[in-house]
Order: structure tokens, then sequence, then C-alpha cells
């Protein structure tokens, strides 16, 4: 132990190791604890029992109100003690913020020893841990827990019990603990303390802890990047001011490493995540977050001045290296888009190199985040017709995840790329399913052939069949919900066909056709498959007016399996949203299903939620009033829907325009008199145009519904009238 304390001042990057002396002036030191007495130790193992024991939150308050004051003076020896470790963690979850605040106080001559102790570093861990839901949540922390439910004269009764007891009030512990926090946060900065807990393999997990406590991020979850709801909260920031200035000191400090220490701090294990923090959680504003970022990826000189040409070697080398990479990916997120454009674009977006790198196990994950951030037509245009070689041979091979961030890119651009992403792929899809040896079960659509189905794994079976509808015995229900399961969906394909239909639903009729022309078998299937339902019906029941016809062809399908969708715990999110985007009538057939199998839906969690939320009660007693419900209902989605349907329209009918202005400007510099081509010629001309965007070939017709009739010049006056009348 005392070689691990004495290794806290062996490597500072760039600069000496002599803080020790500076550090105890401080405050903080790294002395070692005495060995706790064995009263203490038999007293403490107790703890866990009696906090389990504890019937109501005021007897398990009370309860560790005593246990702290008993273990006052004693939290080191006990923290950096094996057995006694665990009980101290157990304790601390139920700590108040004054208690949390003594805690950490008294650890102060014992810091530097007890954050690189194993035992020690967990528990600093956890203390770290609950400082955040003492500062940031202090509705869920135990003395909020004790009082939340008092108000008024209560309250106050409260607030007296406390001042005649000693303890402080709730304010002034937070106020406590959040300096104590900050005068940490200070002392490691200024005496350059921080740099060697990085690289110690304990104490780089409590200071992975202080940063995101600074940046106002709870360290006790895991932080998923390709969780949606983390990735809305990646760049998210504390209005604590003075917290975020000392994450932005770690970061000053950092700015001024050479460009050797800041590498060897990016390929370190240890070092490296939490090098990361800072970059994330710090703004990109800053001249020490850009001065630091030239240094990793070779975009600026040793002494941080003006800007050189960028180095691709420094920066593949970077993203090459199986640690490094994720922070070059933390890099391209965390930037902003004039950063992107200048420094990171052009290193990733290029011919040869995105040929070569697509290929590499580290190094493809970064052209994923690259592609990705991109945020114009242009950069979303230039990768697709760099990518479109590879496309049919390595992309749909084994790096599905690079044309997912390319259909994610596209999503935000124009109809245009949209059309031209989606055609290359169908393209790509029909090479590689005709390149492929055939056989029975071969997938005969895209939606399939992306998807990995096969049809022998979707077929029907006997469980499945119409006849067992009508069993209601518990033996049958368990042979449908096994029967769901055999189906096999490739969760990169179905990410990749849901990113699609996000798409305009123009550009992407071929998929949609697709997908529409499934059958029923497989459609079922697919709905109470956890990923087929959530990555590709899902999306498809939330597609915009345009989209309208595929959906209702789908529901016609699974209209006689609705009852055993909605018993499925991954169905029925499918039919919620096929319920919530529905016209009336979809709904009354939907509704209509459930009130046929309604007293076994009630059995289950899923199916009684389904009933609540579809009103199925209130059908089945008062269709009339259930119709007038949802006819309000609808009114309030009418407008949204009628104001992307009048978009899409009036895009149609510019683009109609315009192709119609072409052909009489031609025919008059022509001079022959020729009489310009009619309308409906020119619809089936541009549809014979788009016969390529077909599933493998074959042509695709749009519905009756979507057809273009009459004049495209009246159709857009008329079109425009209405989304007048309607803003």
């Amino acid at each position: 132990m005392a070689a691990m304390a004495e290794s806290i001042t062996a490597r500072v990057p760039g600069e000496g190791g002599e803080v020790a002396e500076a550090e105890a002036a401080a405050g903080w030191s790294n002395e070692r604890p005495r060995l706790p007495d064995d009263d203490m130790v038999t007293y403490v193992k107790g703890v866990d029992g009696a906090l389990a024991s504890a019937l109501d939150e005021e007897s398990r308050g009370a309860l560790v109100k005593n246990v702290f004051e008993e273990l006052r003076q004693h939290e080191a020896s006990l923290a950096c003690t094996r057995r006694m470790s665990y009980a101290l963690e157990s304790l601390l979850r139920h700590a108040e913020a004054a208690q949390l605040a003594t805690f950490l106080e008294n650890m102060k001559n014992y810091f530097g020893f007890v954050v690189t102790n194993r035992q020690g570093s967990h528990v600093l861990q956890t203390l770290l841990g609950q400082v955040y839901v003492a500062l940031y949540e202090p509705k869920h922390n135990a003395l909020g827990s004790a009082g939340a439910n008092e108000t008024g004269e209560e309250e106050e009764e409260v607030k007296d019990d406390e001042v005649a007891s000693g303890f402080k009030s709730r304010e002034a512990a937070r106020r406590e603990l959040r300096a104590i926090v900050l005068d940490l946060a200070k002392t490691l900065v200024v005496k350059e303390v921080w740099i060697d807990l990085v690289y110690d393999p304990c104490a780089t997990h409590v200071m992975r802890a202080l940063l995101l406590v600074l940046a106002g991020v709870d360290p006790r979850e895991k932080r998923k990047a390709g969780d949606p709801v983390a990735r809305s909260k990646f760049r998210s920031e504390s209005n604590d001011k003075e917290m975020n200035a000392s994450l932005i000191a770690f970061l000053a400090a950092m700015s001024k490493w050479s460009a050797a220490d800041i590498k060897d701090a990016c390929e370190n294990t240890h070092a490296s995540p939490a090098i990361q923090i800072i970059i994330q959680y710090c703004p990109a504003r800053y001249k020490a977050w850009k001065a630091t970022v030239d240094k990793m990826i070779g975009t600026g000189d040793e002494n941080g001045g003006a800007e050189v040409v960028a180095d691709p070697a420094t920066f593949w080398a970077c993203a090459e290296h199986r640690v490094c990479s994720h922070l070059i990916q933390v890099i391209v997120v965390s930037c902003d888009n004039a950063f992107f454009d200048e420094s990171i674009f052009p290193l990733c977006v290029q011919k040869d190199t995105m040929v070569t790198k697509l290929k590499h196990p580290a190094a493809n994950h970064v052209l994923q985040s690259a592609l990705g951030r991109m945020h114009t037509d242009e950069q979303v245009e230039t990768a697709v017709q760099l990518l479109e070689p590879e496309l049919e041979t390595t992309i749909l091979g084994n790096r599905l995840g690079i044309l997912l961030r390319l259909c994610d890119a596209a999503a935000r651009s124009s109809a245009a790329v949209q059309s031209k992403l989606s055609r290359c792929v169908l393209r790509a899809l029909r090479a590689r399913r005709d390149a492929a040896p055939q056989h029975a079960g071969a997938p005969k659509g895209a939606i399939q052939y992306l998807l990995g189905l096969e049809e022998s794994a979707m077929g029907p079976t006997s469980s499945s069949s119409a006849k067992d509808e009508d069993k209601d015995d518990a033996a049958n229900d368990t042979e449908e919900a096994e029967s769901f399961t055999r189906v096999r969906v490739s969760v990169l394909g179905a990410r990749v066909a849901g990113s699609m239909l996000h798409f305009a639903p123009e550009s992407v009729r071929a998929l949609l056709e697709s997908l529409a022309s499934m059958d029923a078998a497989s459609l079922k299937q697919l709905a109470c498959d956890p990923v087929g339902g959530k990555q590709v019906l899902e999306p498809l029941m939330d597609a915009p007016s345009g989209a309208l016809w595929a959906k209702q062809r789908v529901l016609s399908k699974l209209k006689d399996d609705l009852a055993r969708i909605a018993g499925d715990k991954f169905g029925c999110h499918v039919l919620r949203k096929a319920f919530d985007g529905g016209t009336l009538k979809d709904r009354t057939v939907i509704v209509k299903a459930l009130a046929r199998k309604q007293q076994r839906l009630a059995g289950s969690k899923v199916g009684a939620g389904l009933l609540k939320h579809c009103k199925v009660a209130l059908f089945a007693q008062h269709p009339d009033q259930w119709s007038s419900a949802q006819s309000h209902v609808k009114s309030k989605t009418k407008k949204h829907s009628l104001a992307n349907f009048m978009t899409d329209l009036e895009n149609t009918g510019d683009r109609a325009a315009s192709r119609a202005s072409k052909r009489k400007q031609a025919c008059l510099d022509k001079g022959d008199g020729a009489a310009p081509i009619p309308s409906t010629m020119a619809s089936k001309r541009s549809r014979d145009e788009n016969e390529d965007q077909g599933d493998f070939g074959e042509p695709v017709t749009a519905p009756d519904s979507d057809r273009p009739h009459g004049k495209k010049a009246k159709k857009e006056k008329k079109a425009k009238k209405e989304k007048k009348q309607l803003l």
C-alpha cells in the first residue's frame, strides 16, 4: 500500500512530480490511515443487517445518523479494509448531504492513499455518486425523502427539530458539500495531482466520477452512446457555473501539455476515458478545447499557435488505435459544425481513405461517427458517391453500421439526396441477391433481404394458424408466443430499414412496396419480434401521409391476427403506433378486433394497457361516444398531417411545373410549333424513368390515390390556395 501511495507522484507528463508538500499544505494529503479497531469492525459488520431490517424511512434515517456518528474519524481506515468497504458503500447510499460532507471532509488527510487503494477507490466512487444525488437531485436523497411529504407547519417543526439537535439545514449542507467538491477539484488542478490519478488503475475511476459530477452527469449510470436518449444528453451542461468552471480548468491545464504527452495520455488505457469526459462535456467554443484537439489529431502546431495543414497520418494513426479511437469518436461527435467542416470532414471523406478505413476494425467506427455527423446535402452527396462502389461488396457484407450512419445523415437532408441513396441501396441489394446462389428459401424482396429473413423461418406453423384463434386455453397461448420467436432479424439491417423509412415517402416507394407485399404470416412474426417491430413496423406506423397506403395495406393483412399481436409484449407497441397514427376507420377496425378478445387481453399487463389506451370498454358500451371522442382526437393531429400532405403536394407541383416549363421552352427554341407533352404523358414518362427503383428490377406503380390527375399548373395553384386557407 505504501508503494502504491507513493506512486501518485511517479508520472507527470511534461512536468515534475514533486507535489506532496504543496498538497499537504492545501489540506489534501496522502497519509496512510491506521488499521480499524476490532470493536469498530464488529460494529460495522452488523450495519447491512440493521439497514435491511429497518421498516420505514424514519427508522432507517435514525440508524444511519447513529452509525455515522460512531464512524467519525474512522472513515479512511474502514474504507481501505476489504470486508468493511462493502458495508460503507451500503451506508453511503442512505446518507444525507450533511453526512456526505462530513465523510468527505474527514477523508482530506488520507485522500491520496485511499484513492489509489483497491477497496478505498470503490468507496470514493460510491461517495461521489451520492454527491451527485445530493447536489443535483435533492428530492431523492435521504434527507429529502424524510421530509418530502411534509409541508406548512410540519415542515417548520422539522426545521426547528434540526436546529435544536444541532443539524444543519438541507441547503446549508448542500452548499458545504459543494464547496468541498470544488476545493478538491481546485487542489487537483493547481497541484497537478490529477495527472497522476488518471494513470492509476484504481484512482482513474474516482477521477472519472469527479469529472462527471462537475459536468452535472450521474456517474452511477453507464453512458450508452447508441441510445437516442443518451445521445440527446451527450453535450448536456450543468447549470452550475462554478462546477463548469472547475471542469474547464482541467481542460485548460491539459491544453498546455505537449503533443507527445497528450498522445501518451490518449493511448493509455486508464487515462484515455478520463480525457474523453473532459473533451465531451467541455464546450467546444473555448480556445482550450480547440488547442487540445489540434494536438490530438494533428491539426495544430506544438505551441498551439496558428493552424497548420492537417496531417491525415496523425489522425488515422489515432483512429486505428484500439484505445485512442474512442477518443476520436468523442471529438467527432462533440465538435461544432465549423470545426467539423474545416478539420474532420476533409480528413474522413476522401476516396482512397474511406475505402481503406471502412475495413479496419477500429477506424470504421470513427468513419461511422463522421458520417453520422454530416449536416449538409453536399457532404451527404459526396459520401454517397464515394461509398457507392463499396455498397454491394463490403458495406452490405459486414459493415452495415456505415450504411446506418449514412442513412441517418440522409434523413436530415433533402428528398433528392434521399432518393439517390435509396436507389443506390436497392441496386446494391439487387446485385448482391443475383450474385448469391439460388435456393428454395432465398428471400425475394428488398426488405426481406435487408432484414436477413428466410421463408423457411417465416412460414406459418400449426400453432399459429387461424383455427387456434378461438382456443382460450393457456397451452395454445404458449405455443403462439413460441411461434413468434422463430423469425430471425438482422439488428443492423432492421435499423437501416427503419432509418430509410424516415425518408420522404416518394424517395423510398420501392422499399414501402416491398414491405407492403410481405405475406401475413411474415408480417405477424415481424410485428412480434423485438427488433423488427420496433425498428421497421413502428416507423411505418409513424410515417407521414404519403406512406398511408403502405400502412393500410399492412394493417389489412394483419387484421385477422390483431388480437394475438396485442397480447404480445412487443407487438402491442406496434398496434399502439398504428392506432395513434391511423384514420378513424383504421382505429375502428383495431378496436373491434380487440373487443372480441377483451376478456383474454385484460388478463395480461400489456393487453390491459392497450385496452385502456384504445378505450375498448367505452367502445363496447357506447360506440357512438367512442367515435365522437376519436373524431375529436383526430382533429388535433389532422392539421399536422394535412400540413405535411400540402407540403409534399406543393413540392410535387413545383417539380412538375419546372419540367413543363423546360419542355415548353425547348419547343419554342426549336421553332417547330410542337405542342408540349400533356401532363398525363409526362407523369407516365416520369414513372418509366424511375422504374429502376422497383424491387429488384420490377417497376413499382403508385396507388390510384397517389397518381397525378389533371394539369400540373392547375394542381399547383389549387394546392397553394388550400395551403393558404389552412394557414
